[in-house]
């Protein structure tokens, strides 16, 4: 299986799995996840979306933040970077640049795929 139809097949089925937990009434943080302290809005399906996205977006695995066994472990620095990245973000898309806007600010938008942002916004 190529990369990209990994991708499209990763993807289908966390966005069907997330439209389901809307559907079915899945409650945000319902059964699962611990230490969650940004995403707490989320279903389960829907941050593992979010972190299949965060993948792409930053061309990095999700061992960069996480401890392969123990996914709640605070000892990985990034971790820290990553919610401060996500409160960042939150707030560039509560601002007036993109509270009305279809365009919103992402990852992305700075780290074209990369981790470290090779040239200033």
């Amino acid at each position: 299986m190529s990369r990209r139809t990994w991708w499209f097949v990763l993807f289908s089925v966390a966005g069907l799995s997330a439209l389901a937990g809307v559907a079915y009434g899945v409650q945000p943080q319902a059964q699962g996840f611990k230490n969650i302290q940004v995403l707490q809005d989320m279903t389960p399906a829907q941050i593992q979306m979010q972190m299949a996205a965060w993948n792409v977006a930053l061309g990095v695995t999700c061992f960069e933040c996480h401890v392969q066994g123990d996914f709640a472990d605070e000892t990985r620095p990034l971790k820290a970077v990553a919610r401060n990245m996500v409160r960042m973000e939150n707030a560039l898309n509560a601002g007036p640049y993109f509270s009305n806007s279809n365009r919103k600010a992402d990852c992305y938008m700075c780290h074209q795929g990369t981790r470290k942002i090779s040239t200033a916004p």
